[in-house]
């Protein structure tokens, strides 16, 4: 019943264990779907605060060039006048140190910034309108189709597209007719729309994307290794506890010094054998085992050689009882051995065969020295009038101490006959 008791402990420890990996593994998943989220959130704000950072900027350098009526550059190089601003009579003009300047409006002089800055990027930034003088400034399907909301009063578009086969993070300002757009835009001054045009800005999210990925990797070997680790450590909590537990079951059942059973476990193994036997109809014998002069061997070579001669009487019984035999510690140096199964007739072969073989088990004293030991028996019989552990046992000790009476070294049986 006890061993029965701690294989539930340790089948309750594995479900627990168990239940510990199924937990931890949720909590640990739960964690890293949460992380994942939030950077993948974060990677998506840096893209879009990139496109707003670059939007702004643009427009309120749009916004101070044009409230200026442009800005002059010297001529020379990659620096032209530009042509549909001929009309302007001081288009080009010439400073009293001879230098040669001409007026550049805030397209053609965002084109030239844009040139140097999307040579080292994938990113865009460009002035559309409805009808613009440079054929570069048409606005493609997104951007017509935002420059129409734009119309209607919202001051910026936004959104995730794909484009050429890349993601790309798209966001469109709105350009709204002003007097001064007259001098370089004739037109616009009659075509009754609010919105002109649009400044479109294109932010390409493969940077971002290729460090989200590398993020990702290094944040799921992370975690799988602290998985990994918590799951290791209840496995060795598992093995460790289901061993303790064994150790604990085994030190509750079984005697330190010999490895028997002890008394408890003994008993209790004879009540279920007596149970087996009157359930059954099977024989069962008992054989009450007492180290002759142990008192003397203690006071003689001390309490180590008493302990020597326990242990080599707990050895030699394992080896000469059956599997199915048990055999546990009954008190100081007596023993007691179950025998199922066994008849009177078997029951003193193996009493005979235990005294043989302590004869031939010496203890070495010391210097030289040995001990022989010897046992008196006493063997009983499940019966009618036997038939609990109380009588089984004072049957026994009976025999025993008939055999301790008639000289040591022998067995007796429970119907007082000698051999």
């Amino acid at each position: 019943m006890l061993r029965i008791v701690y294989l539930y402990q340790i089948r309750f420890l594995h479900l627990a264990v168990l239940f510990g990996i199924v937990c931890w593994s949720a909590i640990l998943g739960g964690l890293y779907s949460w992380a994942a989220r939030t950077e993948l959130a974060h990677h998506d704000r840096l893209i879009e605060l990139k496109a707003l950072a670059l939007g702004r900027q643009t427009q309120s350098l749009r916004r101070w060039i044009g409230g200026h009526g442009g800005v002059y550059v010297e001529t020379g190089g990659d620096v032209a006048p530009v042509e549909h601003l001929a009309g302007l009579e001081d288009r080009d003009i010439r400073t009293p140190g001879g230098r040669t300047l001409t007026l550049l409006n805030f397209p053609s002089l965002l084109r030239r910034i844009v040139e140097e800055f999307e040579a080292d990027t994938n990113d865009r930034i460009r002035l559309i309108s409805y009808d613009p003088i440079n054929p570069s400034g048409l606005p493609d399907p997104w951007e017509k189709a935002g420059l129409d909301m734009l119309q209607d009063g919202n001051e910026e578009i936004r959104e995730r597209v794909v484009k050429d086969g890349r993601e790309v993070f798209r966001l469109l300002y709105p350009i709204r007719f002003q007097p001064r757009c007259v001098r370089c835009h004739e037109d616009w001054g009659n075509a009754g729309q609010k919105v002109v045009g649009g400044l479109s800005v294109i932010v390409d999210n493969t940077p971002y994307d290729q460090s989200y990925s590398r993020l990702v990797r290094n944040m799921r070997a992370g975690y799988l290794g602290i998985w990994l680790s918590g799951v290791i450590g209840l496995l060795i909590f598992d093995f460790f506890g289901a061993k303790l537990l064994r150790k604990l079951e085994y030190a509750s059942t079984h005697d330190r010094l010999t490895g028997l059973k002890n008394r408890a476990a003994i008993e209790r193994r004879l009540d279920e054998e007596i149970q087996r036997a009157e359930r059954y109809q099977t024989p069962l014998s008992v054989l009450l085992l007492d180290i002759d002069h142990f008192k003397r061997i203690n006071d003689r070579y001390g309490h180590h050689i008493g302990d020597e001669t326990l242990r080599i009487v707990g050895s030699t019984l394992k080896m000469l009882i059956r599997k199915t035999d048990t055999a546990g510690r009954f008190g100081g140096e007596e023993f007691l051995i179950l025998t199922p199964n066994t008849d009177m007739d078997s029951s003193e072969m193996l009493a005979n065969r235990i005294l043989d073989g302590f004869r031939s088990a010496p203890v070495r004293a010391g210097k030289g020295s040995t001990i022989s030991i010897t046992a008196s028996i006493g063997v009983s019989s499940f019966s009618e009038q036997l038939n609990d552990a109380e009588k089984l046992l004072k049957s026994a000790d009976k025999a025993l101490y008939r055999a301790k009476d008639q000289g040591r070294d022998q067995f007796c049986m429970h119907n007082s006959r000698v051999l």
